[in-house]
């Protein structure tokens, strides 16, 4: 009896042409997108918790993208889509790089990120992420 070695996927996705795919993309790429918008508020837990809450869904859904495309693209280093479409969340999270020093810039300056965490069980649960910049 021949094994399987090739694991199945589709419980990602069921391919990079599957509506669920393309969906998730584009939805990566809008929150990308608006992410950039992003700016400081007068309400700075507020703002916070906007920023911690775009880049939470965007870590999970990059990841899960990225996952699909590097496994795909491990089961046949041939396939030219599969890297091609690893590139493409590779660069489309990597265009955050400004947004994210703009947000670690502007934490650095908040007088307390304590007082923040205080005011969102959002923020409480990333107060170590937080406190990185301050």
């Amino acid at each position: 009896m021949k094994e399987n070695l090739c694991w199945d996927l589709t419980p990602l996705y069921e391919g990079f042409e599957s509506k669920e795919y393309r969906q998730d993309l584009q939805r990566l790429q809008d929150l990308v997108a608006s992410l950039q918008e992003w700016k400081c508020e007068d309400d700075a837990a507020r703002a916070a918790e906007e920023y911690v809450r775009a880049q939470n869904e965007i870590r999970v859904l990059a990841g899960k993208l990225q996952a699909y495309a590097s496994l795909t693209y491990s089961a046949n280093t041939q396939n030219a889509v599969a890297l091609a479409k690893a590139e493409q969340v590779t660069k489309a999270t990597a265009e955050l790089a400004g947004v994210e020093t703009r947000f670690a810039c502007w934490v650095a300056e908040q007088e307390s990120v304590e007082k923040m965490a205080k005011k969102s069980a959002l923020l409480k649960e990333h107060l170590f992420f937080l406190s990185r910049w301050h």
